[in-house]
């Protein structure tokens, strides 16, 4: 996709009319690019997920062993 933008960006320049396929190729990168960053969030929130329940965890067995001593 990264010759695409450059075409694009070539064509920008050039003022010239932009070729219809590249109006779809811009659809195609913009919707990549969403998909990309809802992959980012959701592995952003399991990881946040699973530190906090790790430090849920861990607070827990803490507890268990100060009641042990």
């Amino acid at each position: 996709m990264h010759g695409a933008k450059a075409f694009m960006d070539f064509i920008d320049k050039k003022a010239t009319r932009r070729p219809e396929f590249l109006d779809h190729v811009a659809e195609i990168q913009e919707q990549t690019a969403k998909e990309e960053q809802a992959k980012l969030e959701a592995e952003l929130a399991k990881q946040k997920k699973l530190k906090d329940s790790k430090a849920a965890s861990e607070a827990v067995t803490s507890g268990v062993n100060k009641e042990k001593k």
